[in-house]
């Protein structure tokens, strides 16, 4: 069972790294290949803990589970609050501090130059 957990995961972190060439989401590949290796466990818990009470009954691994749940909550919640704090200051322009004021107006000029082409393709025409 642990080496067909292992086969699921390797699986399953190919699909998140592969993500553009298969077209699919990697949060749907992870939640996926976490619900299988879970439901792995589950079902070959006799096979996987060899009949130690503390993993091998069913409250045992709920108990496992929701202990891992937990904690996977937690970081997600951390990353939610991170991410929506990164694009906030993105969003005012907060990371531009970092740039020389050179690169910054060759990017800001590409920039214009691309919005004017694409944009405004009648106004070039004429």
């Amino acid at each position: 069972m642990f080496i067909l957990m292992a086969v699921v995961f390797v699986i399953g972190y190919f699909a998140i790294a592969l993500e553009h060439p298969l077209r699919i989401n990697k949060a749907a590949s992870a939640i996926l290949t976490g619900a299988v290796v879970w439901t792995i466990l589950l079902l070959g818990r006799e096979a996987i803990f060899h009949g130690d009470p503390a993993h091998a009954d069913h409250a045992g691994l709920n108990a496992h589970l929701l202990h891992h749940l937990g904690d996977i909550g937690s970081i997600l919640f951390f990353l939610m609050g991170a991410m929506t704090i990164v694009e906030l200051v993105d969003v005012h322009e907060g990371f531009r501090v970092n740039r020389p004021d050179h690169q910054r107006n060759e990017e800001d000029a590409a920039a214009l130059d691309h919005q004017h082409h694409h944009v405004l393709p009648e106004r070039r025409a004429r």
